[in-house]
């Protein structure tokens, strides 16, 4: 029997059990109780968008002599093609890759780099990409892949967590759950809040799960808005859970989620979903807002701002109503 590979820069830790979660949840939908080898390679931090080209290249180095060592009678399922799954087709073993998002999304930007991996991609033996939105970024990188070589498979949930406990919601708490990086745009969520402040008379609380570089940042954007923010950095699923279990509605504004498999897990425990447009997250939340514009944000220090009129562009969806 071949041995089965899972290759990834992101899973769950000690440190940090929430990373990566689904990629352990997914190994398990689909392999059971199968004995899988997994590597484990991780950069600490935002690799593609890092500005450090030399922690780049030497991890790049670091993995690329690791997957060397990858037995070619192995199959090898790699987490995010960029740079993890262009690796791994290096190794002459049989290359699954799933993609994320923030792997396409990057590609897009850096179009020639896309093409230069032209022939990496033909070497890959199945593709697994998380929504149709990002199946259609795809496609345009590389219209030349087969439809047959190509699945949309959301991540799994791990249900034994993420579920309604039955307690009552807290009214007027809001939650945001991901890394507090510039792309997450936790200060939209933080202004978001703010604005519902103004509409409803009413001082919501947002609870925000993860760490990241930016949290001195947002907690004095709070202190400024005068909104109360519970930041609880990074928290075990259980507590991820209890959080989700006792706020009425989840927000994510971020700017390229390929899927937001976080959402299903919200909404599993009695969430409303509240996302902005643009990528795989609209197409399972309950809200859809338009995208503000930072410039229009200043308006709500005045008064109530409806959500639409801070945007530059129109999505033609209903908005929240409640």
């Amino acid at each position: 029997m071949e041995n089965r590979i899972i290759l990834a820069h992101c899973y769950p830790t000690a440190d940090d059990p929430t990373a990566g979660l689904f990629i352990k949840d997914w190994m398990s939908e689909h392999f059971g109780t199968e004995d899988l080898t997994v590597m484990h390679y991780p950069f600490g931090g935002n690799m593609l968008y890092s500005k450090n080209p030399v922690k780049l290249l030497w991890y790049l180095y670091r993995v690329a002599k690791a997957v060397k060592s990858i037995d070619r009678q192995s199959i090898v399922y790699a987490h995010w093609w960029i740079p993890i799954g262009w690796l791994a087709t290096r190794s002459g073993a049989q290359v699954e890759v799933v993609c994320h998002g923030s792997d396409i999304y990057w590609l897009k930007k850096h179009k020639l780099v896309a093409k230069i991996f032209s022939k990496y991609v033909r070497r890959v033996h199945r593709w697994t990409i998380v929504s149709k939105h990002l199946k259609s970024e795809f496609a345009k990188l590389y219209p030349f892949v087969p439809e047959s070589l190509m699945a949309i498979e959301h991540m799994p949930v791990n249900t034994g967590v993420f579920k309604r406990s039955g307690a009552p919601k807290q009214k007027g708490t809001f939650v945001i759950c991901g890394a507090l990086i510039l792309r997450k745009n936790v200060d939209l969520a933080i202004w978001y809040v703010k604005n519902e402040n103004l509409r409803t008379g009413v001082e919501h609380v947002l609870y925000v799960i993860g760490e990241g570089k930016l949290k001195e940042e947002l907690r004095n954007l709070a202190c400024n808005l005068r909104v109360e923010v519970v930041f609880t950095g990074n928290v075990a699923p259980e507590r991820v859970a209890e959080i989700f279990n006792m706020c009425e509605k989840f927000l994510l504004f971020s700017d390229d989620e390929g899927y937001g498999q976080v959402i299903d897990e919200a909404s599993l425990c009695g969430c409303q979903t509240i996302v902005t447009a643009g990528d795989g997250k609209e197409e399972h939340a309950d809200v859809v807002l338009n995208i503000p514009s930072r410039r229009k944000l200043n308006k709500i220090l005045t008064g109530y701002q409806p959500w639409e009129r801070l945007s530059d562009t129109e999505i033609g969806m209903d908005q929240e109503d409640s």
